[in-house]
């Protein structure tokens, strides 16, 4: 009888100090926001076994000016993305919740860029803070929109979760409008 009681109380301890093992707790952001991609480098004349170019014949990568990315939510919310570069190329690559899904292309002209350009110095954009909210708090069933500028030397990216001024909210709406009337075709 003792021994029983003996192997009970042991079994008791046992479970007890099992059970009040240390959990730690890892958080995961809500919504992962990527840096703006980068166009991969050229390959070199000796990676490529070609004769090496000119330097005036060598491409140069385009230089973004102007991007806008909404990203899911937990309901229909349109995602996609649109990056318009300086020598007038525009990208879009629709991925959910939209009329085009898939990647498109256009052409603008240098006065639709200055147009942007203008639209965000007039509200502005660079004085904005980089995130909205201003705090770690992030609600994940919202979407986030992502948007950046560049004007000459000057750049900046917003990420909007909620919260964001209300000049910030109608610029989104309007850059997005823009891009939208633009004649786009399939790539």
């Amino acid at each position: 009888m003792k021994n029983s009681f003996f192997v009970l109380i042991v079994l008791s301890i046992l479970s007890v100090s099992c059970s009040k093992k240390q959990i730690t707790k890892i958080s995961a952001p809500a919504v992962v926001v990527t840096e703006i991609p980068s166009t991969p480098a050229p390959k070199t004349a000796e990676a490529s076994n070609q004769p090496p170019q000119k330097e005036a014949e060598k491409t140069t990568r385009p230089v973004l000016v102007a991007k806008i990315n909404r990203t899911p939510c937990f309901g229909k919310c349109p995602v996609f993305t649109i990056e318009l570069f300086q020598n007038g190329d525009v990208v879009y690559n629709g991925f959910a919740h939209v009329a085009r899904k898939g990647r498109f292309v256009a052409k603008v002209s240098p006065e639709f860029i200055k147009g942007i350009e203008n639209k965000a110095l007039s509200i502005k954009y660079l004085s904005f803070a980089n995130k909205y909210p201003n705090s770690p708090i992030v609600l994940a069933d919202l979407p986030v929109t992502i948007t950046f500028i560049r004007i000459g030397d000057a750049q900046k990216q917003i990420i909007n979760n909620f919260d964001a001024p209300r000049d910030l909210i109608e610029f989104e709406q309007w850059l997005e409008q823009v891009f939208d009337k633009l004649e786009w075709r399939a790539e």
